[in-house]
């Protein structure tokens, strides 16, 4: 019995993985990621951040808490919708 639910569940998960690798390819087709001899990605941070206006840095943290918190209510859905689907 526990053999066949963990058919059922492995099944399932690879009817959606496809779907992860798609969307995995997109992301880092749009990002503008730039990359070293090495194949390391370079991040030029710091003058990316000295670009910035002080109006732009103030918005960004203005902001912050609301990125967090919807960052925290994301985990807990994930973490319903998991226990639903494994129940």
């Amino acid at each position: 019995n526990m053999k066949s639910v963990m058919q059922k569940y492995s099944l399932m998960l690879l009817k959606f993985w496809w779907l992860f690798f798609l969307l995995l390819r997109l992301f880092f087709q749009c990002s503008k990621m730039r990359y070293d001899k090495n194949g390391l990605p370079i991040k030029e941070y710091y003058t990316e951040e000295l670009k910035k206006s002080p109006e732009e840095k103030m918005k960004a943290l203005k902001y912050q808490k609301y990125y967090t918190g919807g960052s925290i209510i994301l985990m807990f859905v994930v973490l319903a919708s998991m226990y639903l689907i494994l129940n």
